[in-house]
């Protein structure tokens, strides 16, 4: 911090920046957990069939870490959440880089699962194995905005950063 207490831009801007890769980092955990598929219409069958149970098993919503997926963009989340932490205490534009990566990653996960849901030669709608009328949840949204809001986060927060620190005196 510079002369008591004032910042300026570049502090304001990498504070701001930090700030973003925390939400955006929550966003991809909590996204992760929540449901990435709901299912709108379920096919009508009788009660008490084999096809009525196979409904009630596979016409259930479908959460992240349900799959592999998921938990690619919980750990990459956690790792964006931790390097906001960090990038707003330690001051250093390698965490804004190890941020930018990790949001890549969880921007690429969550539009390329958007992009999956109810393409059926795709290897996650195979993986879920749900019936019905399939739509994008809540989940895999937050995933995807985390990952897009965590990359230009990122990118404010390597520009605001000094490569290297001035020595004191």
């Amino acid at each position: 911090m510079t002369e008591a207490g004032a910042r300026d831009i570049f502090e304001r801007t990498r504070l701001g920046a930090a700030a973003f890769l925390v939400v955006s980092g929550l966003a991809a955990v909590a996204g992760s957990m929540l449901d990435w598929v709901t299912i709108e219409a379920l096919p009508i069958v009788p009660e008490g069939s084999d096809a009525a149970r196979e409904v009630a098993e596979r016409g259930t919503p479908f959460t992240g870490i349900e799959a592999d997926w998921g938990w690619t963009s919980l750990v990459a989340g956690l790792v964006v959440l931790s390097c906001g932490a960090l990038l707003a205490w330690r001051e250093r534009s390698r965490y804004a880089l190890l941020a930018m990566l990790a949001s890549i990653v969880v921007g690429a996960v969550g539009i390329a699962a958007y992009r999956a849901i109810g393409d059926e030669s795709s290897s996650l709608m195979r993986e879920m194995a749900r019936i019905g009328e399939l739509s994008p949840g809540i989940g895999v949204v937050l995933v995807a905005l985390g990952g897009i809001v965590g990359m230009l986060a990122a990118v404010a927060g390597i520009v605001a950063t000094p490569a290297a620190r001035e020595p004191a005196g």
